[in-house]
């Protein structure tokens, strides 16, 4: 649909009814607005558009309207089935103290570790957060990482590459404290753990270990140091979570 907003027009790929309350927020912004202005707030609501003269910016997505976006998205990138329909299901409900406890925070905190008991709802509130995160437009990809599939994909460790994108927009890294544990794993959790928070990027981290001491114990100074600068909660069992 083609909307002229302060005398700039673009064909927007969006349903009639979100053009006012799109023209409206243009409206009653007080600067001089520029190309660039509409830039950055259309690619902030993940719309697709293209400017008058048809010039596109094609690899953006368009807001999901609802769930079916969300798990589909989960799935591509190889979050567990059970959970990505689970969290994305009209029926889910928020009775779940890890769910209740990240939400509210993934907008103004974007790294989170959550520790505690098995069938604490850990994994399932990183899931739905992440849903959420895409919903609004928030992230474009992610990647679902157990921390037992960390290590060498090739013999010689010059030749180390990360097997997924290691600065996509939100990562899961599940279940740390579960894996075979040697020098050369730490030093790759080291690693990831560095690298997601010098980039700020959506960083969830699950584990069964249930405190700081516990966690250096198990691993060195330097995971535990990384691991104190992502907000933590801790979550005891709720039996009827998968």
């Amino acid at each position: 649909m083609k909307v002229t907003i302060r005398g700039l027009t673009f064909n927007l790929d969006v349903d009639a009814q979100h053009i006012d309350s799109i023209t409206e927020k243009f409206k009653n912004t007080d600067k001089d607005l520029k190309l660039i202005d509409v830039w950055h707030e259309l690619h902030r609501w993940g719309l697709r558009f293209e400017d008058d003269e048809g010039y596109g910016y094609v690899n953006w997505i368009e807001k999901p309207k609802d769930n079916v976006r969300a798990v589909e998205f989960l799935k591509r990138n190889k979050f567990p089935t059970v959970l990505a329909n689970l969290v994305c299901s009209k029926d889910f409900t928020r009775d779940y103290n890890a769910v209740n406890w990240l939400l509210p925070k993934i907008d103004s905190d974007k790294h989170f570790l959550l520790i505690g008991e098995q069938r604490s709802g850990k994994t399932t509130a990183c899931i739905k957060a992440i849903a959420e995160l895409f919903k609004e437009a928030s992230i474009q990809s992610c990647a679902f990482l157990r921390t037992n599939d960390i290590n060498r994909k090739k013999s010689n460790w010059e030749d180390f590459e990360w097997w997924f994108d290691i600065s996509t927009d939100a990562l899961l890294i599940d279940d740390l404290g579960a894996e075979y544990l040697d020098e050369e794993r730490k030093s790759l959790i080291f690693e990831l753990l560095d690298i997601r928070l010098h980039e700020n990027k959506h960083t969830f981290v699950t584990s069964n270990l249930s405190s700081a001491k516990e966690i250096e114990t198990r691993y060195n100074i330097r995971i535990k140091d990384r691991l104190s600068r992502y907000k933590a909660g801790a979550f005891s069992r709720q039996i009827d979570l998968i």
